[in-house]
């Protein structure tokens, strides 16, 4: 399998093997005393081709096909590979595929007696009209900058010395037609560019100079120019950033930097060649943007030692002065864009909310160099990949949702080994919109991804509603995407099952596949419905174990798998008597909770879900079906429902913000930054639980990414977007030695147990307990357990006021005392409404396979009471809740982000159900092997949002 296959996000699917087979069966009779077998062709996969393909590789599907048989192509045979009875393949020559057309596939049985089946139609359609386009500007190579001019239609590159053909230069481009302009000489080594507001003039730094030179357009001539400040030490500096202003034509603003150096040296303000007085020194800005207006500027690092953050500039009439330094961990890094129309930031995958610096989203980047821009008019975001792969880049424009920074399409431009094997070489460096629907790319030279150059992407991968600049020129592929699969839930021996596929970019030659990769094609019987709808056949021999169907699309004419898979989940058939009911719904939930008051479970789903990514989706625990959902933020994986179910509460592994919801609504969402009173640092939330008494009331543990430990943030209580004014510090000078990741409350909104995960401290194999008192005022720790407690996440029972642990241990936050333990590990979850504690977990025996148990114990007795089996699950389980009068539901994920999970419903009104009370004994020390246990890789929400702060950092700071 490569990155042409299934590559999201640089984190691979891992899949289960479905099986096949069938048995054959002899029909009719014959003369001369040979039977006659007919052979019964029931459906072929692919169906269809277009026209120009290469060879098609043909499944058959049906019965009583004879070892020998052979398939024809309208009476002529095809290579032919006799699999069972039920299955054959061929492969249909690309001679035949050369023009629009149908054929008739049959299958011949062997003679003597053998016998020819009914046709199949195979259809061969005509090429699909390109919707996007590339084209090379030719005679250009490593340029240096690229600027847009939408007033007179031109974009302007920059040159460098070491240029062979036309060196030191500013060369305009007419993009429309992909013809370059004279080169006109502007000094020594030409480097960052700016049109002024008005496209009067194009202001272009020059490094070799150290001077900044502007340009009177459209013509190009030569106008004022003035030289940069000296440093400190008197020496020459060089432009790192330059920005033409909103409103004025006239002003420019500038970062100089050393020669030698890697850190912008201050922010200066210039009214055509005429220094302001005032400028911003002793902050290290490397890039900067103008805000809405003239008044403002934001700025950012990239390779200065305390990166992060965002600077406000306020500019005046005397200058620029530092007005603040907000965000601390996190910020945008090179290239930054401010966008008026939303009023954020942008860089490398990230966005940002510039007036405190906090990060508000984060978009499914892939691993590998990029450049990207964001257009909020059209409502998209660009990032242009050089994906490697090995020693191999795969280039691609990745399209993305600017509001729900969900993946929406991937359009594909080849691979290049230092060779141009693709229509594309060199490393991503600027990308920039033009136009109605156009981008422009300029890429460096780099020895695995080929010569440098620049490129125009035009049409619907850009912006679907509008005509396109140009329609000529290369046209890339665009990857199918499937949004839904249905039904996605079969019974063991299920009959033929006709599945309906949802999605975006299908073709005539796509064809469903089931745990295909470019080694294996398994392909199922598949009728194109439209660009969005595949009807596809699964046949019986397949759902003839439990287990996991992984379903894809392949392009047979682009060659490209889909963007994504989605399971067709196989369930065992319940035995006789059993009362456990089993729903799998395709949902990639990263956290849930259930809401007694509207009986729903509300999740939070993953930017790669299919159908609804990075939403707060509400399901109906009985169908499993979606009643309604709401796009949120990036990733949010807590979820919380507040007493009385007024509010779903919502935390962000991609964002340093929270959420608060109204309910059932799901609608008026509030969002706000996470703090504390420190500093003006921004943080993650690394836990977020609802306070069981007021609704408005909420408790969060604090993460800097940044730091070694990150959970320097502390604990802090915030009542709806306020945060109290006391909070618990963390880890580190002002702090203590202490480790808060989880929180949980007592049965009260005056006490809160803080923990840490896991193996926080080499003293501390397992997490202490803290006891915090919580008033008007905010938190305070007040106590400290000594008995090591848990291993994982903590639970509260507002019930009986205990502390659970998923080490299966109960505790006393009142004392930190240690009152019980289950004997078991997993995903716990208390309800003291049934007198039951529930954990997920594996048996000794189940140990290494897909296979689960979810034991019940006597709440106050500590005792076993039964437990159920959960058979080939898909993924591993992450968290686990309580809904309803008989229901238990938990989440799977499939290795990471990247690999949906799914969300499993069970309802068993034997199991859960409610449990005789018993006095509570003395302490349970378990002696003996645990009932079940935490088998599996343990995966904390910290690791998540660890995973993905290290995907959207890598290459930010790739060289310019």
């Amino acid at each position: 399998m490569t990155l042409r296959g299934f590559f999201l996000l640089g984190i691979l699917s891992t899949f289960i093997l479905g099986g096949c087979g069938g048995g054959a069966t002899t029909t009719g009779g014959g003369g001369g005393g040979n039977p006659q077998i007919i052979p019964v062709l029931s459906s072929i996969a692919p169906s269809s081709a277009t026209v120009g393909s290469q060879s098609v590789n043909l499944s058959l599907f049906g019965s009583n096909f004879q070892n020998g048989a052979v398939v024809k192509w309208n009476d002529s045979s095809l290579s032919s590979t006799w699999i069972s009875s039920n299955e054959m393949s061929a492969v249909i020559p690309g001679s035949d595929v050369a023009s629009i057309g149908t054929a008739s596939i049959t299958v011949a049985n062997p003679n003597p007696g053998g016998g020819t089946s009914s046709g199949k139609i195979f259809t061969i359609s005509a090429q699909p009209i390109p919707t996007t386009w590339m084209r090379q500007v030719p005679g250009l190579a490593d340029v240096q900058d690229v600027v847009w001019d939408s007033v007179h239609g031109k974009l302007y590159v920059s040159l460098p010395p070491t240029d062979t053909v036309a060196p030191n230069t500013v060369i305009p481009i007419d993009p429309i037609t992909a013809s370059i302009g004279a080169p006109i000489p502007a000094g020594n080594n030409p480097d960052r560019l700016a049109v002024s507001s008005d496209s009067s003039y194009l202001w272009v730094g020059l490094d070799g100079d150290h001077t900044v030179q502007r340009f009177l357009l459209p013509g190009l001539t030569k106008d004022i120019s003035f030289p940069l400040p000296l440093d400190l030490q008197g020496s020459l500096q060089r432009v790192t950033d330059i920005q033409a202003a909103r409103v004025s034509p006239h002003t420019l603003a500038v970062i100089p930097e050393p020669v030698n150096g890697e850190a912008g040296n201050g922010v200066y303000i210039y009214d055509d060649a005429v220094q302001r007085t005032n400028q911003v020194t002793g902050a290290l800005i490397d890039w900067i943007q103008w805000a809405n207006d003239d008044s403002k500027i934001y700025g950012s690092q990239s390779l200065t030692v305390d990166q992060g953050g965002v600077a406000t500039i306020d500019v005046t009439s005397a200058g620029a002065s530092l007005a603040s330094y907000n965000g601390g961990q996190v910020g945008p890094v090179r290239f930054i864009q401010y966008d008026k129309g939303n009023g954020r930031l942008y860089s490398y995958g990230g966005a940002f909310n510039p007036v405190d610096g906090s990060k508000i989203g984060a978009f499914p980047v892939a691993f590998g160099e990029r450049a990207c821009t964001a257009d909020s008019s059209v409502g998209r975001y660009y990032c242009l990949f050089a994906i490697q792969e090995d020693s191999v880049a795969l280039f691609e424009l990745w399209t993305y949702d600017l509001n729900n920074y969900a993946l929406i399409d991937r359009v594909y431009f080849g691979a290049s080994a230092g060779t141009p094997l693709s229509t594309i070489t060199g490393s991503p460096n600027r990308l920039i919109r033009w136009g109605k629907a156009g981008l422009a790319l300029i890429t460096y030279t780099d020895v695995y991804r080929g010569k440098g150059g620049v490129y125009l992407i035009d049409g619907a991968a850009v912006n679907p509603n509008s005509a396109p600049d140009f329609s000529t020129g290369s046209a890339p592929a665009h990857h199918t995407f499937m949004t839904s699969l249905t039904p996605n839930q079969v019974t063991v021996g299920a009959p033929d099952v006709a599945v309906t596929i949802k999605g975006t970019n299908f073709t005539s030659s796509s064809s469903a596949c089931w745990n295909c990769n470019f080694l294996q094609f398994q392909f199922l019987p598949t009728f194109y419905v439209s660009p969005q709808q595949l009807n596809v056949t699964v046949p019986a021999n397949l759902m003839a174990n439990s287990g996991q169907l992984p379903i894809s699309v392949f392009d047979g004419n682009s060659n490209l798998f889909s963007n994504n898979s989605l399971s067709l989940v196989v369930t065992p058939v319940s035995a006789p008597g059993s009362s456990t009911k089993v729903n799998v719904v395709n949902l990639a939930g990263l956290a849930m909770a259930w809401d007694p008051v509207s009986s729903l479970l509300y999740v939070g789903t993953a930017e790669y879900d299919a159908a609804q990514p990075n939403s707060i989706v509400a399901i109906d625990g009985n169908t499993g079906s979606i009643v309604k959902s709401l796009e949120v933020g990036s990733n949010p994986d807590l979820v919380e429902v507040s007493a009385g179910g007024q509010y779903v509460y919502t935390a962000y592994a991609g964002a340093t913000s929270m959420t608060q919801v109204p309910l059932p609504g799901l609608n008026a969402p509030l969002t706000w930054t996470l703090t504390n009173s420190l500093n003006s640092n921004v943080y993650w939330a690394g836990d977020l639980k609802t306070a069981p008494q007021s609704a408005h009331t909420t408790a969060l543990t604090l993460l800097d990414l940044e730091s070694e430990p990150d959970e320097i943030g502390g604990v802090v209580v915030y009542d709806d977007n306020v945060e109290r004014q006391n909070h618990v510090p963390g880890f580190g000078p002002g702090g203590s030695l202490n480790i808060y990741d989880i929180v949980a409350w007592a049965s009260t909104d005056q006490i809160l147990t803080a923990s840490c995960f896991s193996g926080c401290l080499s003293n501390t194999p397992l997490g202490l307990l803290y006891e915090i008192q919580v008033n008007n005022s905010g938190a305070a720790l007040i106590a400290t357990g000594t008995a090591p407690f848990n291993q994982g996440e903590i639970h509260s029972d507002f019930g009986t006021g205990f502390i659970y642990s998923d080490d299966g241990k109960v505790a006393d936050p009142k004392t930190q005392a240690i009152v019980g333990s289950y004997n078991a590990s997993g995903l716990v979850v208390p309800d003291s409404s049934l007198n039951k504690v529930f954990i997920l977990g594996q048996t000794s025996a189940q140990a290494n396979t897909n296979n689960f148990t979810i034991a019940s114990f006597d709440e106050k007795a500590f005792t076993f009471i039964s437990s159920i089996e959960v058979q080939n699950i898909i993924g591993d389980p992450t968290e686990l809740v309580r809904y309803g009068d008989t229901g238990l539901a938990f989440l799977t994920s499939n290795g990471g982000s990247g690999s949906p999970g799914l969300l499993y419903l069970i309802q068993d009104a034997t199991f859960v159900a409610k449990s005789q009370a018993m006095a509570v004994p003395a302490l349970r020390v378990a002696t003996s092997e645990k009932i079940v246990d935490f088998r599996w890789k343990r995966h904390s929400k910290v690791d998540f949002i660890r995973k993905l702060a290290e995907r959207t950092r890598a290459q930010s700071t790739s060289s310019q």
